[in-house]
C-alpha cells in the first residue's frame, strides 16, 4: 500500500455482512451494453441500512491531505460492489469526509480534487490499521459526443482503465455533448459512450499523460428490427425470449443481467482485470456449436493469471457444482447459485479447496480454488479462469456476459487463503431486498418484438419458447438508423425423444435425464425430466445435435448424443450399470504418495474419475469388473495401470523431469511476464505454461526424453527451442530472450488496382485477413527474411522483405495477379 495523502480511520470495523448498499438514481439512462453503468449524482453518502448484531457497523472517516495539507472540497468515493455507482462525500475544511454509518467491508476507495487523485485503496474484511495515500498529479479528461451530420449527443461516458489499477469512472454528458472527468490517474483508458439511438461502433483509446486531455467520440445512428414469433399454424407465440445474433461478428443481444442489490466480488484478488483482447471476450470466436447469445461461440470472459492463483467465490450462494476430477471441456470447475436463476461459474481450475462440496453455503471472498489450464483449451492462452453467469429461467440456462458484473464488483486487497471455509463470514448475515434477476426480451401477447439500439450489419433473430423447438429468422440486414420491420420467426414442435432406462434389476424410476447442447465451458440445458415406474422418458421440443445425460443414485452416469435434424421422433434407451463394488488402492511415486493425482477410468465398464486424497489413496464405485486406470500428476509423468474391483491395488508413477523457462527480453534482458510456453515431447505429450512476474515458467511431471519448447507473444518474434528431460527431482534450466518482432500493414490490390476485401495475409509465421477495405495488419512477424503473401482465390501476389528487430512497416502494398 502506497504512503501519502488519505488517511482512513476505522472504527469497531469487524469481519461479517452487513454491505452498506447504495440506491440507484431517481432517473437515468439505459445502458446499451455491458460497457456502460449509470451516471452517479452529484452527492450522495453511504445510507443507514438494518443493523444486526451479526453485522456491526460503524463510522469510517476519511482524511484527505495534498502536498502535505489538507484537501478541501475533494470528492471521496467508495464502493463495496453492491451498486454500479459509489457513494460520494466531499471534503470539509480540514480536508475530512466522514461515512457516519458503514457496514464491514470489503471496499474501494479512492478520492479526486480536479486534477489531483489518489492511488485506489483497498480495505480488508476487518480492519483497524491507518491507510495513508497521496493525492498526486492526474489529468482532467473532457470532450464531447459527435453524432452523424455533427450532432452534440447526449448519453452516459465511461472511462475503463486499461493499464492503470484504478475504479471505472462514469459520467453524464449534457446538453450540449460534453462530459468531463477530474482526477484521472496517468496511463491509458478507453472510453466507452452510450447515447440513446446511437452507437459507438469503434474503440476509442486514450493517453492521459498531461494536466488536461480532450477527446472527441463519434457515434453513428442505431439500427432496430421489429417482427413476430408463430407457430406452425401462423398463430402468434406470447413470452417468447428472442435472441439477436449478429452474423460474423461476436455480438448478441439477449438476456441483459440486472444484478439487484447483491455485493459482488472480484474473482482474483490485489488487481481488477478486465479483457483487453477481443479473444478473451463475452461472444469471441470459438469452434462448434454453441447458444445463440454466447455470439461466436464464447460463452464467458477469461482471465489470465499465474497457475495456483487463488480464485475466489464472487457473491453470496450455495455451491451447487463442485467437480474435482477432469474428463469435460471445463477440467476441474465449481458453480454457484446465488438465487433468483443466476449461477455463477468458475472453470479450468488446477484445484478446489479441499473440503469444498456441493450444498455448501459460501459468501462473497471466500476461495473455491486456484487457477490452472484443466480441461479444453481451444486458444492454447495457458492457465486462465474462464468465468461464466448463467440465468435459469423455463427450463433453459442462458449465458449472460459477465462484463458488466466484474466492472461493479469489488476487488480484495490480498488472496484469502484456500485453508478459508468461510469462517470469516459465518456470523454474518447480509439481507438484501432484492435477488438477482435478468431482463429478457419478449414477445407481447400478439408474438410482437422489437430490438433496438444494433449496429449496422446482418443479423438473425431466433426465438425460443416453451413446448416448441427453437426457430431463427431469415437473415437480415439493417443499415445506419433504418427501422425494419416484419421480420417472422416460425417455431416447429420439434423432435420428440422417448426412451427407457433400466439396469440389470429391471426398470429404473426416478431416474434424471437432463437434455444440453454444446459442450463444457458451452453446456446449456434445454429440457430435464425423469423416468416414471416402468423406467420410461418423454422429451419434447427438441432439435439439433442434443447430448442426453441419463443418472440415478447408485447407479452409472450414462450419455448418448443425437442428431434430432429433419426428424419429429427419436428414441434413446439407457441401461445404466449398477454400482455396488468399488476401486480402491494408492498412487506411490519413488517420493512416497502422491496427493492430489487424478485417477480415471479409460476401460471398464463404468466411467468415472477421482483425486487423490493427503496420502495418495483413492475410492471410486463401480460395477464389478477389470478396469484400465490412467493416472495424471502435476508432478511425475503419466502412467495407466490395470485393477480389479473389491481389491486394494498399488500404482506406482515414475520419475519424471522438469524445466524452468527463463523467458527475458533480447533488448535489455528484463522478465517478460504473461508469455505463453508450449511444449511437446515423447509421445506426443503436451504441456503449456505462461511466465510469471518474473518471466518464469516451471514445467513439471514431464516424461525423460527430448521435449521441444514453442515461445510465441505478441509483438515478439517466436522461438524454438529443445531442451532435454532427465529423471530428476531437479528441473533443467533455460533461458529464452525474445527479440521484438516486426509489424507490417498496407493494402491488397488487384491487377486493376482496386482494393480486395477477406485476402488471406501471411508473412514470418503470422497471418491475417484483410478487411472490407482491403487494409491488413500483421504483429509478430519473424525477423530476418521474409515474404509477405497474400491469396484470395487463384489469386496470389508477394513482396520479399528483411526485416529487423521492432521494425514496422505499415504503407506495404501487395499487388495480386490474375
Amino acid at each position: 500500500m502506497r504512503s501519502g495523502a488519505i488517511v482512513i480511520a476505522i472504527a469497531s470495523f469487524a469481519v461479517g455482512g452487513g454491505a452498506a448498499h447504495v440506491p440507484p438514481p431517481a432517473s437515468t439512462p439505459a445502458p446499451r451494453s455491458a460497457a456502460i453503468a449509470l451516471a452517479p449524482p452529484a452527492r450522495r453518502a453511504v445510507p443507514r441500512a438494518p443493523a444486526t448484531a451479526a453485522a456491526p457497523r460503524s463510522a469510517l472517516e476519511v482524511r484527505v491531505p495534498a502536498g502535505g495539507r489538507p484537501a478541501a472540497a475533494a470528492e471521496v468515493r467508495i464502493a463495496d460492489g453492491s451498486e454500479l455507482a459509489p457513494a460520494v462525500v466531499e471534503t470539509d475544511v480540514d480536508g475530512i469526509a466522514r461515512f457516519p454509518d458503514v457496514g464491514p467491508g470489503p471496499y474501494e476507495i479512492w478520492a479526486a480534487s480536479k486534477q489531483l487523485a489518489s492511488p485506489l485503496a483497498r480495505i480488508a474484511e476487518s480492519s483497524a490499521e491507518r491507510v495513508e495515500l497521496a493525492l498526486e498529479p492526474a489529468s482532467a479528461v473532457t470532450g464531447e459526443l459527435v453524432a452523424d451530420g455533427g450532432a452534440r449527443a447526449s448519453g452516459v461516458v465511461q472511462l475503463v482503465p486499461l493499464d492503470v489499477d484504478h475504479a471505472i469512472r462514469t459520467a453524464t454528458v449534457d446538453a450540449r455533448g460534453r462530459f468531463a472527468f477530474d482526477g484521472i490517474p496517468h496511463g491509458r483508458w478507453r472510453i466507452d459512450a452510450t447515447s440513446p439511438g446511437l452507437l459507438q461502433t469503434t474503440a476509442r483509446v486514450i493517453v492521459v499523460d498531461e494536466p488536461e486531455h480532450s477527446a472527441i467520440v463519434r457515434l453513428e445512428r442505431a439500427a432496430s428490427l421489429g417482427g413476430t414469433v408463430v407457430d406452425q399454424r401462423g398463430e402468434p407465440v406470447a413470452a417468447a425470449t428472442i435472441v439477436v445474433r449478429r452474423q460474423g461478428s461476436r455480438g448478441a443481444r439477449a438476456a441483459a443481467p440486472a444484478f439487484g442489490a447483491m455485493r459482488w466480488v472480484y474473482p482474483f484478488a490485489g488487481r481488477r482485470q478486465l479483457p483487453t483482447n477481443d479473444g478473451a471476450r463475452f461472444g469471441a470466436v470459438r469452434p462448434g456449436t454453441r447458444p445463440a447469445e454466447c455470439g461466436d461461440g464464447h460463452c464467458g470472459i477469461d482471465l489470465v493469471a499465474a497457475k495456483g492463483t487463488t480464485v475466489h467465490a464472487t457473491g453470496d450462494g450455495e455451491v451447487i457444482v463442485a467437480r474435482a476430477t477432469l474428463g469435460t471441456e471445463a477440467g476441474r470447475f465449481v458453480a454457484i447459485d446465488h438465487g433468483g436463476g443466476l449461477v455463477t461459474m468458475y472453470m479450468h481450475l488446477d484445484q478446489l479447496r479441499d473440503g469444498l462440496e456441493v450444498g455448501e453455503k459460501i459468501r462473497a471472498g471466500t476461495p473455491v480454488g486456484t487457477v490452472g489450464s484443466t480441461g479444453f483449451d481451444p486458444t492454447k492462452s495457458g492457465p486462465h479462469l474462464h468465468f461464466a453467469i448463467t440465468h435459469h429461467r423455463g427450463g433453459r440456462t442462458w449465458y449472460l456476459d459477465p462484463e458488466v458484473m466484474l466492472r461493479r464488483a469489488v476487488v480484495l486487497a490480498t488472496p484469502r487463503t484456500l485453508d478459508l471455509a468461510g469462517e470469516a463470514f459465518a456470523h454474518a448475515s447480509r439481507e438484501h431486498a432484492e435477488i438477482p434477476v435478468a431482463e429478457t426480451i419478449t414477445t407481447d401477447a400478439s408474438g410482437r418484438f422489437r430490438v433496438g439500439d444494433l449496429e449496422p450489419g446482418a443479423y438473425l433473430a431466433v426465438a425460443f419458447a416453451a413446448d416448441l423447438a427453437p426457430g431463427a429468422s431469415e437473415p437480415i440486414t439493417v443499415l445506419s438508423g433504418q427501422d425494419r420491420d416484419g421480420v417472422v420467426v416460425m417455431l416447429q414442435p420439434g423432435a420428440v425423444v422417448r426412451g427407457t432406462v433400466s439396469t440389470r434389476n429391471g426398470p429404473l424410476p426416478g431416474a434424471t435425464i437432463i437434455a444440453s447442447t454444446g459442450l463444457g465451458e458451452s453446456s446449456s440445458k434445454v429440457a430435464t425430466t425423469s423416468s416414471n415406474a416402468r423406467g420410461e422418458f418423454t422429451l419434447r421440443a427438441l432439435a439439433g445435435t442434443v447430448t442426453l445425460t441419463v443418472s440415478a443414485p447408485k447407479v452409472g452416469e450414462a450419455t448418448r448424443t443425437i442428431d434430432l435434424t429433419g426428424v419429429e421422433a427419436s428414441r434413446a434407451d439407457f441401461t445404466l450399470v449398477v454400482e455396488d463394488a468399488v476401486l480402491r488402492g494408492v498412487v506411490r511415486s519413488p517420493a512416497g504418495p502422491v496427493a492430489r493425482a487424478t485417477v480415471r477410468v479409460v476401460e471398464g465398464a463404468s466411467q468415472r474419475s477421482v483425486v487423490t486424497d493427503a496420502v495418495g489413496q483413492f475410492t471410486m464405485p463401480v460395477a464389478a469388473g477389470r478396469y484400465t486406470l490412467e493416472v495424471a500428476s502435476a508432478e511425475f509423468p503419466s502412467r495407466r495401470a490395470t485393477l480389479d474391483s473389491d481389491r486394494f491395488g498399488e500404482i506406482r508413477l515414475e520419475q519424471g523431469g522438469g524445466a524452468r523457462v527463463r523467458i527475458g527480453s533480447a533488448h535489455d534482458g528484463g522478465p517478460l511476464a504473461g508469455i505463453r510456453v508450449d511444449a511437446r515431447g515423447p509421445g506426443g505429450a503436451t504441456a503449456t505454461r505462461t511466465t510469471d512476474a518474473r518471466g518464469i515458467v516451471e514445467l513439471g511431471g514431464l516424461a525423460p526424453g527430448t521435449w521441444s519448447l514453442a515461445v510465441s507473444a505478441k509483438d515478439f518474434a517466436p522461438v524454438t527451442r529443445s531442451v532435454a528431460v532427465r529423471a530428476s527431482r531437479v528441473p533443467e534450466d533455460l533461458r529464452i530472450d525474445l527479440a521484438r518482432a516486426a509489424t507490417l500493414a498496407g493494402v491488397v490490390r488487384d491487377s486493376r488496382g482496386a482494393r480486395v476485401p477477406g485476402a488471406r495475409v501471411s508473412a514470418g509465421g503470422a497471418q491475417t485477413q484483410t478487411d472490407a477495405d482491403g487494409n491488413f495488419r500483421l504483429t509478430g512477424v519473424a525477423i530476418g527474411a521474409v515474404e509477405l503473401e497474400a491469396t484470395r482465390g487463384d489469386q496470389v501476389g508477394s513482396v520479399p522483405l528483411r526485416l529487423v528487430a521492432g521494425d514496422e512497416r505499415v504503407t506495404l502494398t501487395v499487388e495480386l495477379s490474375d
